[in-house]
């Protein structure tokens, strides 16, 4: 494989092959790769950046909505990254199923939301406001209904 910044080859990696790796003598799979330090750091954006480590403790929502089966996830992660919120963390795809009993042409997505803010513990309510925004721009945007009650269950503080 390629890897590849603002259109200029930045590396290459991928598996030796089998024979190769046994001439060399060696056991197992073996991967290679090969980096152009200058091309990725040409691709820098900015200066170096450091995030502390929030020390306050976050809270962890699932929300399992069912859309389109027609409709990619990338659709369902820039929808969810349009909701510019601070308390946004990270969220990520954790199941996807499609099948009985959903009706034909959905399927269901089960996302976690992470929230955390750097300064202090987050409420309920501010909490929940955010993901009902969520919600909200999923069902506008990609005609998503929210399934169960993993969306208004108890948040789970870590």
């Amino acid at each position: 494989a390629r890897l590849r910044v603002a259109g200029r080859d930045a590396g290459s990696f991928g598996e030796i092959h089998p024979d190769l790796a046994q001439a060399w003598e060696l056991s197992g799979p073996c991967h290679l790769f090969e980096l152009d330090l200058d091309v990725l750091a040409s691709g820098r954006r900015g200066g170096r950046r450091f995030v502390r480590y929030s020390n306050q403790p976050s809270v962890e929502r699932d929300l399992a909505v069912m859309i389109d089966s027609g409709v990619p996830y990338a659709d369902v992660h820039g929808v969810v990254s349009g909701v510019d919120d601070p308390m946004i963390e990270s969220f990520f795809l954790f199941d996807q199923y499609a099948g009985a009993p959903l009706p034909p042409g959905r399927k269901s997505l089960g996302l976690r939301v992470v929230y955390r803010l750097p300064d202090r513990t987050l409420t309920e309510e501010e909490v929940g406001a955010v993901q009902a925004e969520i919600v909200r721009r999923l069902g506008d945007r990609l005609g998503a209904e929210v399934r169960g009650a993993e969306s208004s269950g108890e948040a789970e503080n870590r």
